[in-house]
């Protein structure tokens, strides 16, 4: 029977090794599953929160663009009624009225203020003095 027992011996040795090493194994397995899981889960929320900042900024961008787009389509429009009803329009104001023209086309501008802006390149050129 001894012979039986030191037989076996290495094996169970072996066996016992092979368990003990996959036990291990699995836990160090498990250990970097679940640091990988959390660092994926701070980088999702990190870039979600770049996104939102990133989100921010355009929203932020876009309604400057249409506020001061706005504003620049007001002022050609008082621009437009002020010098058609006056029949001429003065170099120095044609040159302030071509800049915003230019600021309000860049900023995505329709149409309709280009047709007032050809008709006030359409008007007389007025006296310089003339600053209303």
């Amino acid at each position: 029977m001894e012979t039986v027992a030191i037989y076996y011996i290495p094996a169970i040795i072996s066996a016992a090794a092979t368990a003990f090493f996959t036990i291990i194994s699995a836990g160090l397995v498990h250990r970097m599953n679940k640091k990988l899981k959390t660092q994926d889960e701070r980088e999702t929320k990190e870039e979600t929160e770049r996104v939102g900042k990133e989100q921010q900024r355009q929203d932020e961008h876009d309604a400057i663009v249409n506020g001061l787009q706005a504003l620049l389509r007001n002022e050609l429009i008082d621009a437009y009624h002020h010098y058609e009803e006056k029949g001429e329009l003065p170099i120095y104001a044609m040159e302030n009225i071509q800049k915003m023209y230019d600021a309000y086309h860049n900023l995505g501008g329709n149409g309709t203020i280009t047709k007032l802006y050809n008709k006030l390149q359409k008007l007389p050129q007025g006296k310089e003095v003339d600053r209303e």
